[in-house]
């Protein structure tokens, strides 16, 4: 929805098109989330009964694994395997924004700005995928579900802020990422310092 309302100037998914790669457990629940939403989702995996259910469930297209990132739509959602965007398949893209779950989908940091040269916005899969581990951070001192959805909604507005970064000193969203997480993790160390 970030990169919606940076794109597009609205955070309303509906009438959107999302290509999926893989449809396992994290994929699947975006599948749903999507669908509930109003976009047509595309989706790809080497499971067939997973893709099978995605569209009885959700009317999902299913496409071949090889063909998912080059299938026209608004974002391309990596959600399997990492080193998905690279070389050879970062100029089949036809998409304006990546924004996936798995980890690593860069084969290579020059990948960032091979997309950002060809016009597509990368959603930085530290970013957007941080949601499994503040679930997890979320458990210390014992679980409150409604403190974990408050810190997740957040990534929302963390990723936001990436997008401006990027924009605002004219780098990467990769770049801008690190550098926004190495500035928090200074001001962290200097308030413990402090402390």
């Amino acid at each position: 929805r970030a990169v919606s309302d940076h794109l597009w100037g609205t955070d309303d998914l509906h009438g959107r098109r999302v290509a999926i790669k893989g449809v396992g457990k994290v994929g699947f629940s975006l599948v749903e989330m999507l669908a509930a939403q109003g976009v047509e989702v595309i989706v790809a995996d080497v499971n067939d009964n997973a893709t099978d259910a995605a569209a009885t469930e959700f009317g999902a297209k299913v496409v071949a694994v090889e063909e998912i990132h080059m299938t026209e739509c608004d974002i391309y959602s990596p959600c399997a395997l990492g080193a998905d965007l690279n070389e050879t398949t970062i100029p089949q893209l036809a998409c304006a924004a990546v924004v996936g779950s798995a980890n690593n989908q860069l084969a290579v940091a020059d990948d960032a700005a091979r997309m950002a040269e060809r016009g597509i916005l990368y959603a930085p899969d530290f970013v957007v995928n941080a949601g499994g581990i503040i679930n997890i951070a979320a458990e210390v001192g014992g679980y409150s579900e409604a403190k974990s959805e408050r810190m997740v909604d957040r990534i929302y507005d963390n990723l936001t802020e990436v997008l401006r970064a990027s924009n605002d000193l004219g780098i990467s969203t990769e770049q801008a990422a690190e550098h926004i997480a190495e500035s928090r993790i200074e001001a962290a160390r200097k308030q413990g310092d402090e402390s």
